[in-house]
């Protein structure tokens, strides 16, 4: 059978001056997103939109797209990314983490293809 696949769109609204501002995580894949934040974790089902209050940051994720154990590939505009178990992926703030034999494909949203691993970016 063919493995269902998560799709997630994350949005986050910027408010200066107001917190850490908000940000919106949308589920439009087929299986279920375990988010971890500050206080635990929530699932988000396929079809699901959470918006979450952010705190200012501590711990900042950087912008630039990196992995921990693992290999990443370009895919036309977007990149593949495979990771041993407990390996991540960082872009744009974001941090994810993958289970055994998951792979992650990240699509930029601005349109504009990734630049190749090791490269600081077109």
């Amino acid at each position: 059978s063919t493995p269902k696949s998560a799709l997630v769109h994350i949005e986050r609204a910027d408010q200066p001056g107001w917190r850490g501002g908000r940000a919106t995580v949308w589920n439009g894949g087929g299986v279920d997103l375990e988010w971890q934040h500050a206080l635990g974790n929530t699932t988000i089902a396929p079809g699901q939109r959470v918006t979450l209050l952010l705190e200012p940051v501590t711990d900042a994720v950087g912008a630039a797209l990196e992995n921990t154990d693992g290999t990443m590939e370009p895919t036309g505009d977007g990149m593949r990314c495979r990771m041993a178990p407990g390996g991540a992926v960082s872009w744009c703030g974001a941090r994810f983490t993958l289970g055994a034999d998951a792979v992650l494909e990240l699509q930029p949203g601005q349109g504009r293809p990734f630049a190749a691993p090791g490269t600081d970016g077109p």
